[in-house]
């Protein structure tokens, strides 16, 4: 793989000044988009996942742990052929999806009555989430110049960071006035409603990146 390190040594302040600049660039801004809304989805489902088949279906906690097994499955399935799906494709739509299959997964966990069909939704969470990762990274470091990579990357870790945290303390504090399956197929509209967003983030003319400055 080529190396991100730049040519160019700049100002921190320059930097810093190029790296804000970029993060207004249309894919770039789908791709933070699209990892904060990863992360809360994960982080507020699989958090409160176990816990929901114990309340509604009585099971232990072991085997509501061993239904993340169908989930594994579907993301190493996808996970492993992203180069496939991604031949000739447009990244962001794959990424559209993805995210619309695990919202339409995430509301039909209340609704399915047995355990094990459950799983089934699981399955189809996982093939989605094995594709968003890569293609979210992708679309991260083809629509960034290698001088601004490393400090879009970790503009990106910095916005899934706060994802983590916002998403278990928000679905908690819901929690205090909703049950959890209504919380799941709110997780489930909010999928919807982002893919829609997103879209209308996405140019419909060529690529063209920002060029950064290099004031020594």
């Amino acid at each position: 793989m080529p190396e991100t390190k730049g040519k160019h040594k700049q100002r921190t302040a320059n930097y810093l000044g190029d790296i804000l600049r970029l993060t207004r660039h249309p894919r770039l801004m789908i791709a933070f988009c699209a990892g904060f809304l990863r992360f809360f989805l994960d982080y507020g489902f699989l958090t409160y996942f176990p816990l929901f088949l114990v309340r509604t279906h009585g099971i232990s906690t072991a085997t509501a742990g061993a239904l993340y097994i169908f989930f594994a499955i579907g993301a190493m399935i996808t996970s492993s052929q992203a180069g496939r799906i991604a031949a000739g494709r447009d990244k962001a739509n794959i990424l559209f999806l993805a995210f619309v299959v695990s919202g339409a997964s995430v509301s039909a966990v209340p609704f399915i009555p047995g355990v094990w069909l459950i799983g089934g939704a699981l399955f189809f969470y996982g093939l989605a989430n094995g594709v968003i990762s890569p293609m979210q990274k992708s679309l991260l470091t083809q629509n960034a110049p290698a001088e601004l990579r490393g400090g879009i990357v970790s503009f990106d870790r910095l916005i899934q960071q706060v994802s983590k945290t916002s998403s278990t303390s928000i679905v908690g504090l819901l929690l205090v006035s909703a049950e959890l399956p209504t919380i799941f197929w709110m997780l489930g509209v909010l999928s919807f409603i982002s893919v829609g967003l997103m879209a209308c983030l996405l140019p419909r003319g060529p690529k063209i990146l920002p060029t950064p400055t290099y004031t020594s």
